[in-house]
Order: C-alpha cells, then sequence, then structure tokens
C-alpha cells in the first residue's frame, strides 16, 4: 500500500490501515498538470481469474479512465463574482493559487467554468444575468454562492 499523502492535489479512493489507523492508501488518483495518475495497489490483475470484485474493479478502473471526465480537476479555471474593492474571497483563493477569471456582477457567464459569486457582488447584478445564471444551473453548470445570509435571498 501507498502512504497516504499528507496534503497535495490527490483525491483518496480507497484507503485501509491496521492498528496504527486508516493511513495507509490501496487506490488514489493523484492530479498533474491537466491530467492524472491513477495509482492502483489492489490485486486487480492478479486476482482477475479467481475473484469476481476483482473483475469489476478492473473494468469500473477501465471505463473511468476512458471517460471524458476526471472525478475532480484541481488545476481547472474558476470564474469568480467578487465585490470590486472588498472581496474577501479573491485574495484567499489568489493564495491558494487558484486559476481565476473574475468577472464584473454585469458580465454573462456561459456556464462552462464553475461560478463562485460573492454575495455581496450577486446582489448588484442585473435581473438579466440572474436570470441567465439560473438557465445555466438548469442546464447543469456549478455556481457556488459565498457569504449569503437569509436577508440577501433573491429570487
Amino acid at each position: 500500500a501507498y502512504t497516504k499523502p499528507l496534503s497535495g492535489n490527490f483525491t483518496v479512493l480507497a484507503d485501509s490501515g491496521g492498528n496504527h489507523g486508516l493511513e495507509d492508501v490501496q487506490l488514489m488518483e493523484l492530479y498533474r498538470g491537466a491530467g492524472a495518475y491513477l495509482l492502483c495497489q489492489l490485486p486487480v490483475i492478479g486476482r482477475y481469474d479467481v475473484e469476481p470484485m476483482a473483475r469489476e474493479a478492473l473494468a469500473r478502473l477501465v471505463r473511468y479512465l476512458g471517460g471524458d471526465a476526471l472525478y475532480a480537476n484541481p488545476t481547472g479555471r474558476l470564474a469568480l463574482v467578487a465585490a470590486a474593492q472588498k472581496s474577501a474571497v479573491k485574495p484567499q483563493l489568489e493564495t491558494l493559487g487558484a486559476a481565476l477569471s473574475v468577472l464584473a456582477a454585469d458580465d454573462s457567464w456561459d456556464g462552462k467554468l464553475p461560478l463562485m459569486v460573492e454575495a455581496a457582488a450577486g446582489r448588484v447584478a442585473t435581473a438579466a444575468n440572474r436570470a441567465a445564471w439560473r438557465r445555466q444551473l438548469q442546464q447543469g453548470a456549478t455556481l457556488v454562492v459565498i457569504g449569503a445570509r437569509r436577508r440577501t435571498q433573491r429570487g
């Protein structure tokens, strides 16, 4: 088994361990650039002929690797609608090294990038823009609102 990393761009898919806890990893995805490594210590090949779950696990791994999208993409871009002068989120995202496309509240969003909206900036967005955001959400886009409070809810 691999030792579970303490930090970095990875997703544990199957961890293991013993008396010391779940500190080992049997299956994980490690992201590099726009791609990923899938690291597998499960005996999916060695047990293929005798273990039905080994066959199933191998089939699922191959289907996943042949798919169009990774489970997570930490190198992807994020569209951000932030308060012009007092954004609390933008500096934090930049500190984390997030790749941002910063939009003004009246800029259009095509739904291709996940959109993060600071509630203060969303309040000044036009009704047409909020309606466009709603349409993108209905078509499967991702939108996250940061800093919303009950009093800031609007249709």
